[in-house]
C-alpha cells in the first residue's frame, strides 16, 4: 500500500524540535565541561570497578590529548575484501550455499596499480553443509553462514595482503568484533574462530595492520565513559553501579548524576567537542 506522506507531514516539526533539543546549547555546555574535566588516572580507576551494561572506552593517554595522523610512506598498498552469500534452499533439488568474496588491491606511489576481482565458492559436499561437531550436526545456514562469511572475508584479505611488496594496510567492512558469536554453540565458535584468529595472526606476523570501516558509526563508548566520570557514586566511596542506579530511578525517583550528558554518538564528541581535524585521533 502506498505511503501517504501528507498524513505524517505535520509531525516533521516535532521531529525537528526533538533533534534540536538533543543538541541544545545547555547539553553541549554540559558535555564540553565534562570532557575537559576528565582526569585520566581517576577515570581509569573508576573503569576498573564500574558495573555497566554497555561498552566503555579506556584512554591510554590523556583523555583530551590529540594525535595527528603520521605521513604515509611514499609507496604503500591498501587491500580490502567484502563478501555476500546465497543461503541453502531446502526446497531446491540439491542443497548448497555460495560465498562470494570481492577483493580490491590499490597500490599508491611510484608504481600505482589496481586490481579488483570477485571469487565465488560453492559448498555442496555433505561435510561442508554442516559445522564439524562430535555430538550434534549444525547446518550452515542463517547466522552461522554470516559468521562463516566474515571469517572467509578476513582470510581472503590476509592472503592477499601478505603477498604485497610495499607497506600494506588491510580493510574490512563493518566491525571486527563477531557480535552474536557467543550465543552460538561451542562447535560453531571454534569453527569460525579458528579461521578468523588464524587470519589475524597471519596479518600480525607480517606487520599488516587491519581496520574495519563504518561510514556512519553509532558507537557511544567514549560518551559512556563520560557518564562514568559524571557518576556521583565514587564521591560516596562506592564503585560506579549503573544497575543499582537504575533501580533507584525506578523506586526512589533518583536523578542520575550523568543525566545532563546528551544522547549523542562518539563521532559527535570527536567533531564538535574535541574538534579533531581530519586524520587525528
Amino acid at each position: 500500500m502506498t505511503l501517504d506522506l501528507t498524513k505524517i507531514a505535520g509531525t516533521l516539526t516535532g521531529l525537528a524540535s526533538e533533534a534540536a533539543k538533543r543538541e541544545s546549547a545547555t547539553s553541549l555546555e554540559e558535555l564540553t565541561e565534562t570532557f575537559l574535566a576528565v582526569e585520566t588516572p581517576e577515570l581509569n580507576r573508576r573503569l576498573d570497578t564500574a558495573r555497566t551494561s554497555w561498552l566503555l572506552a579506556r584512554p591510554s593517554a590523556s583523555f583530551q590529548a590529540t594525535e595527528p595522523a603520521p605521513a604515509p610512506p611514499s609507496d604503500y598498498s591498501v587491500v580490502a575484501s567484502d563478501g555476500s552469500f546465497i543461503l541453502p534452499d531446502r526446497h531446491a533439488p540439491a542443497r548448497y550455499f555460495i560465498i562470494n568474496i570481492g577483493k580490491v588491491v590499490l597500490r599508491y606511489g611510484s608504481d600505482p596499480y589496481a586490481e579488483i576481482e570477485a571469487e565465488p565458492s560453492m559448498f555442496f559436499r555433505e561435510e561442508e553443509l554442516y559445522v564439524p561437531a562430535e555430538v550434534r550436526r549444525i547446518p550452515v545456514t542463517g547466522a552461522v553462514l554470516g559468521f562463516k562469511r566474515a571469517a572467509e572475508e578476513l582470510g581472503s584479505v590476509a592472503d592477499v595482503a601478505v603477498r604485497q611488496t610495499t607497506p600494506t594496510m588491510a580493510l574490512q567492512d563493518g566491525t571486527l568484533i563477531l557480535w552474536g558469536l557467543e550465543t552460538q554453540a561451542e562447535s560453531v565458535q571454534e569453527w569460525v574462530l579458528d579461521q578468523f584468529i588464524g587470519a589475524m595472526n597471519l596479518l600480525r606476523d607480517h606487520d599488516v595492520p587491519v581496520a574495519s570501516y563504518i561510514s556512519a558509526p553509532g558507537s557511544k563508548n567514549v560518551v559512556h565513559s563520560l557518564r562514568v566520570w559524571r557518576c556521583d557514586y565514587p564521591l560516596r566511596g562506592q564503585p560506579v553501579n549503573c544497575d543499582d542506579c537504575h533501580i533507584r530511578v525506578l523506586t526512589q525517583k533518583h536523578i542520575p548524576a550523568c543525566q545532563p550528558i546528551p544522547d549523542v554518538d562518539d563521532r559527535f564528541v570527536f567533531e564538535q567537542i574535541a574538534r579533531l581535524r581530519p586524520g587525528e585521533r
